[in-house]
């Protein structure tokens, strides 16, 4: 199998779809139950044997770093009150080590999904695996099991797709070819015409090469809405004859990103929690 040690999670927008209640929170501390959705994600990179996770922040994350540090004074308080119970949940994870990435914020610099793995490419070996992950949706497996660690386990580079009913015509949908491999993402598929009801969901397995693809869509223009798209990366590295496997995600999709999307979450987790 594969060695894959190394995770980049961006978490550096505004959040804007969830104003005015990320303008005191951040995105990605959006809490599912009683955990922020990003922890989950953490958590499955824990499972699955990652060691250094690479955070890409802006200059005004504090809460992110503050949930993964230690606070001595609450420690304290805990052990002295005799409430050793909370300890292991405020604790940050053993034997992972994180890292905070500034992506500039400013209304002249360049943003997008691209734009986020590409500042961690100084990170990355050609030589080595990375998993790129968004950090304000999660697939939760209530057996304790991890999607991530899927990916991991996955032959080479991998996409995580999930299966959903309904309207998918929101999703960028995945194509795949004879084989079942990632051929295209397909977006704003009209009714009836879908290639699949597999979304992606921005979760990926890529070697190190791979950091070259995000430096020829930097140096590229950028979409009509001003982003530059890692999916346009993903397109040229299958172009370039490379395989990326799709793994069927197991678990439940979570979604702290619109306020539909996370209340859902959250009645699922209190289902779940009642069984």
């Amino acid at each position: 199998m594969k060695q894959c040690t190394k995770a980049i999670i961006p978490v550096a927008g505004y959040g804007t779809r969830r104003l005015p209640i990320t303008k005191v929170i951040e995105k990605c501390m959006m809490p599912l139950g009683n955990r922020p959705v990003v922890d989950y994600v953490v958590q499955d990179c824990v499972g699955a044997g990652v060691q250094d996770i690479y955070f890409v922040v802006s200059d005004a994350t504090e809460q992110l770093k503050a949930y993964y540090s230690h606070d001595a004074t609450l420690e304290a308080y805990l052990r002295e009150r005799g409430k050793d119970e909370y300890l292991a949940d405020i604790m940050p994870p053993a034997g992972v080590r994180f890292h905070y990435v500034r992506q500039d914020a400013s209304p002249m610099a360049p943003y997008g999904t691209a734009v986020a793995a590409w500042v961690c490419r100084e990170f990355i070996s050609p030589d080595e695996y990375c998993l790129i992950l968004m950090g304000d949706d999660v697939t939760y497996n209530p057996d304790g099991s991890s999607d991530i660690s899927r990916l991991v386990e996955a032959e080479g580079a991998a996409i995580l797709g999930v299966n959903r009913e309904g309207d998918l015509s929101a999703y960028g949908l995945i194509s795949s070819d004879e084989r079942g491999d990632f051929s295209h993402i397909v977006e704003d598929a009209e009714p009836g015409e879908e290639p699949s009801s597999m979304i992606n969901v921005s979760k990926y397995i890529v070697p190190g090469t791979f950091m070259h693809y995000l430096d020829d869509v930097m140096d590229r223009p950028a979409h009509g809405s001003g982003e530059y798209y890692i999916i346009d990366a993903v397109n040229q590295f299958v172009s370039d004859g490379h395989r990326l496997e799709v793994i069927e995600a197991a678990g439940e999709y979570l979604d702290a990103g619109s306020l539909d999307a996370w209340v859902a979450a959250n009645q699922y987790l209190h289902t779940i929690d009642k069984t």
